[in-house]
């Protein structure tokens, strides 16, 4: 069966590992390779389902988990960026895409967001040696 059963087996898989000692250079590799199979399976559930175009709306609970999950965070690197949406994707059930977009609306951009966390740890360098 490839829908819920393959699904909730892919989310299983990328806890376990984001949760793992795996050595850094391969557990990287393996999330990225499970994070495409999740968006694969993902879009052929939608596709078959027919429900490409229904978006799910949030739920007072997954808004606190996010909140709670994203609070005071700040990416260390494009890796914890990324790990830090497939771990609360995967929590939420929902798609890492869909989690980035409500981060950023609701204003947690730095821990998504490598690139705006670096301005932020920069800034808070410069502060420092001041």
């Amino acid at each position: 069966m490839r829908d819920v059963q393959s699904l909730t087996a892919i989310r299983g898989t990328l806890k376990y590992l984001l949760n793992s000692d795996v050595p850094s250079e391969h557990k990287s590799i393996l999330i990225d390779a499970l994070t495409r199979m999740l968006r694969v399976e993902e879009a052929e559930v939608e596709r078959l389902s027919g429900s490409e175009n229904v978006t799910r709306s949030w739920q007072d609970h997954e808004l606190n988990h996010l909140d709670r999950s994203l609070t005071n965070r700040v990416a260390k690197s494009w890796q914890d960026a990324d790990e830090t949406l497939v771990l609360i994707a995967s929590q939420l059930q929902r798609h890492s895409a869909d989690v980035r977009v409500k981060a950023v609306e609701r204003g947690f951009n730095a821990a998504v967001d490598f690139a705006v966390a670096k301005t932020i740890l920069a800034t808070r360098a410069a502060q420092r040696d001041h």
